[in-house]
């Protein structure tokens, strides 16, 4: 993964800046404990009172959820709905960056993360060919990763550590609506001519059980109804820390509109425990939890964006979805 200098900045000729991404994915497999973390919401931009009366209420668990209130019970009742809750902030020129290129580097951001997290097509498992298209062309090997794991998923190559891809044949969305909280901030970057910025972000993804048509013999009446859809709801939360950064094209060769993944994380509210298909696989309150599927470890929140994401892969009981 590089990033080649130009001759706008006379470098040695060949010189190349590396760009490594590292990844830490902490999956955490929900419990479904009513748990109050207290205000630790209400530090985030956004409807702080609002957030945080919604995590005072914890009376209310995954059982008040229905296709209709999907987030009922939820702190993400108070989150805002997809792209809105990604908000830019106010850009300003950072070294030899305008701020009109700074602004530029934070939308690209945020289309990026839109792309990977919130493309409905992407949620329920196709290729996320927008997303992929506004990586840095020059990192070859984040984008060779992004390929096999695609393509053949498995522990070492997971597609989930960059995208939210659900098995359609599985659940589909209830509602249609994603909900998303968090922050976005900038900086100088590592090198002269180059803004790094730092995206924290919860997207909520409630979801119900895919319905299967029935198979029914020939001589069945044409006219059966169809089965009723699932009306139980899960919800899997999944929160995202990266860091992206961007180069001056005057001063480094890069391809315009597009972002350098200098960093990855991830921890997953409510997915299955060893798992390497490339999608996320929410447990259902109806459903039996094989001894396979059991976590471990300590309880997380997922909805507690100001505690720091675990630094190795692990399965961690999850205090509520």
């Amino acid at each position: 993964m590089t990033v080649e200098s130009s001759e706008h900045e006379r470098p040695p000729r060949g010189r190349r800046i590396l760009r490594d991404v590292g990844t830490a994915a902490g999956l955490a497999v929900a419990a479904v404990i009513a748990f109050n973390p207290g205000n630790v919401l209400s530090r985030l931009p956004g409807s702080e009172e609002k957030v945080a009366k919604a995590a005072k209420s914890a009376a209310h668990d995954r059982a008040s959820a229905t296709v209709a209130h999907p987030f009922a019970g939820s702190p993400a009742e108070q989150y805002a709905d997809g792209s809105a809750g990604i908000v830019v902030p106010q850009a300003t020129a950072i070294s030899t960056l305008t701020k009109e290129q700074v602004a530029e580097a934070l939308e690209t951001t945020k289309k990026f993360l839109v792309a990977a997290n919130l493309d409905p097509a992407v949620i329920r498992g196709e290729r996320p060919e927008t997303a992929i298209g506004l990586v840095e062309p020059h990192q070859k090997n984040t984008l060779a990763d992004m390929s096999a794991s695609l393509a053949s998923p498995d522990q070492k190559h997971n597609p989930l550590q960059f995208f939210s891809r659900f098995d359609p044949n599985e659940v589909r969305l209830a509602g249609g609506t994603v909900k998303t909280h968090g922050r976005m901030t900038f900086e100088a970057g590592s090198k002269k001519g180059s803004v790094l910025i730092h995206s924290d972000f919860t997207f909520v993804y409630p979801v119900t059980k895919a319905t299967k048509a029935p198979k029914t013999p020939k001589s069945a009446n044409a006219s059966a109804k169809p089965p009723k859809p699932s009306a139980e709801v899960a919800r899997t939360v999944v929160r995202r820390v990266i860091d992206t950064e961007v180069f001056d094209p005057d001063h480094y060769t890069v391809a315009p509109g597009t972002v350098d993944l200098h960093s990855v994380q991830m921890n997953v509210g409510n997915t299955r425990c060893g798992v390497y298909d490339g999608y996320l696989h929410p447990h259902f309150r109806s459903e039996h939890r094989s001894a396979a599927d059991k976590p471990s470890g300590e309880a997380i929140d997922p909805y507690d964006q100001s505690r720091q994401l675990p630094d190795s892969r692990q399965c961690n009981r999850t205090t509520r979805t």
